[in-house]
């Protein structure tokens, strides 16, 4: 009985480790989605140390600091990572120019976002203090870096070497976790030195795969042109999406920081972070699907994206719903007692997440469909509900008064895209809730996958 059960435990051990290994879109989801739970971890453990050494006012300078590169260097990509990929997998003969082009031009993006971010954030941080000003200005070395490192990932999925892709967005979060625990050991954590810690991690993940890249791509200079074209065709159609998208993203804290004081913004920063845990699955599908669906026809995308979709939801609402009843306690233990009243807008942004997850997926078969025009039209219209919200819920509800901004712009999204669908790709209306059927399918895929790798190791041996 014992050695039965052995060889039992051995085969099926066996077979999930074939299936970890395989290179379908399952076993990619499968490896993205706990790739992405470690990022989550690294990510949290980064946040409990700044939280706890710095407190909520500390944690807001910092947020105030490392804000601006990342937002300025999202909001000028003018579309270069999507194209490149798009066109990496359209004209595989011409990747090379392809992704010379794209340097070439993060580059033009990158002296622009210093430029622009340099004279702006004076204005925009007026209440902040002269140091905090000053490391903000300085801290906009660091979007050039991650430009480049935006489109550095975009050639990796267009390769499909996701492990590769999955091993660089592991680093980054381990690297400034070693700072991080490097600066508290020698009592050096400060708002300033935590931002140091998080924005230098991307510089040798970024100069690693540059090199990389670019021995297998020799820099070509003729026909140079054509991939300019190319990439700026394509960019300008998704270049609305980068910059809506990341408004999306970003302007709420961008808004918290002109409306409220820095400790609001700390309290408002680790509720979003928390809150990214129920988002965690959909993520994960959504940087698979792109690549993945650009190469299908219009119904194997739409369809397998509407079934990510429905899977990823349910699994975000499980998520969300384990999470609601422990969150305040995991904030006193993790962040410290002065967090704690940050589990109200936790609980309003958790389900804003879930909303957000669904949209981006949603949105993965009109971008692979080369119809990003609908993709910008979905972030618009989230900038332009969330916008006059906060200026209207902030004042009256505070840090809450965001968090409810951003859910009604998320319901926004969501009627938008799902239109978009019988509107734009004349597929007939989407079906949104089929839990029985979906987890039909994805049992008997994951079944004939486990047979077919049975199959092949008896072949073997």
């Amino acid at each position: 009985m014992n050695k039965t059960m052995a060889l039992r435990t051995r085969g099926a051990a066996s077979q999930l480790q074939r299936l970890w290994k395989g290179g379908d879109t399952t076993s990619t989801s499968i490896r993205a989605f706990f790739v992405s739970i470690l990022i989550l971890g690294l990510n949290m453990l980064t946040g409990i140390l700044t939280s706890r050494y710095l407190g909520p006012h500390g944690r807001g300078d910092n947020a105030a600091i490392i804000l601006w590169p990342q937002f300025m260097a999202f909001a000028l990509t003018f579309g270069i990572h999507s194209a490149v990929l798009y066109n990496i997998k359209k004209y595989p003969e011409d990747a090379g120019r392809l992704y010379t082009a794209a340097l070439v031009m993060s580059c033009a993006a990158g002296a622009i976002a210093c430029a622009v971010g340099y004279f702006f954030i004076p204005v925009w941080l007026a209440d902040y203090s002269p140091q905090v000003i000053t490391f903000a200005q300085l801290s906009m070395a660091a979007s050039p870096v991650l430009l480049f490192s935006f489109i550095n990932n975009a050639v990796l999925r267009a390769r499909e070497e996701f492990w590769l892709f999955n091993l660089t967005r592991y680093l980054v979060p381990s690297l400034t976790l070693v700072a991080l625990l490097t600066l508290v050991a020698l009592g050096k954590l400060t708002p300033f030195t935590s931002a140091v810690s998080y924005l230098s991690a991307n510089v040798p993940v970024m100069l690693w795969m540059t090199v990389r890249l670019l021995r297998i791509y020799r820099p070509k200079l003729k026909g140079l042109a054509e991939s300019f074209k190319r990439n700026v065709k394509y960019g300008i159609g998704s270049m609305g999406i980068d910059l809506l998208g990341n408004l999306g993203l970003y302007i709420d804290q961008l808004i918290v920081i002109r409306l409220l004081a820095s400790k609001e913004l700390g309290l408002y920063v680790v509720a979003v972070s928390l809150s990214r845990m129920a988002n965690i699955f959909s993520q994960s599908l959504s940087l698979i699907l792109f690549p993945k669906a650009s190469g299908m026809s219009k119904e194997e995308a739409v369809s397998m994206t509407l079934r990510a979709f429905r899977i990823s939801t349910f699994i975000s609402l499980l998520a969300a719903g384990a999470a609601m009843p422990v969150a305040s306690y995991v904030l006193k233990l993790f962040y410290g007692p002065e967090f704690t009243s940050a589990v109200q807008v936790f609980r309003i942004l958790i389900f804003e997440v879930i909303l957000l997850g669904a949209c981006m997926i949603l949105s993965q078969a009109f971008m692979a469909l080369n119809k990003p025009g609908v993709v910008t039209g979905m972030y618009a219209i989230g900038v332009l509900v969330t916008v006059p919200m906060m200026y209207l819920l902030i004042p009256i509800y505070g840090i809450k008064g965001a968090g409810l901004a951003l859910l009604c712009a998320g319901f926004g999204r969501f009627i938008y895209i799902v239109l978009h669908y019988p509107l734009s790709l004349k597929v007939g209306f989407p079906k949104l809730i089929s839990p029985v059927e979906d987890w039909n399918w994805l049992s008997g895929m994951l079944s004939d996958k486990m047979k077919t790798q049975k199959i092949n190791r008896v072949k073997e041996v």
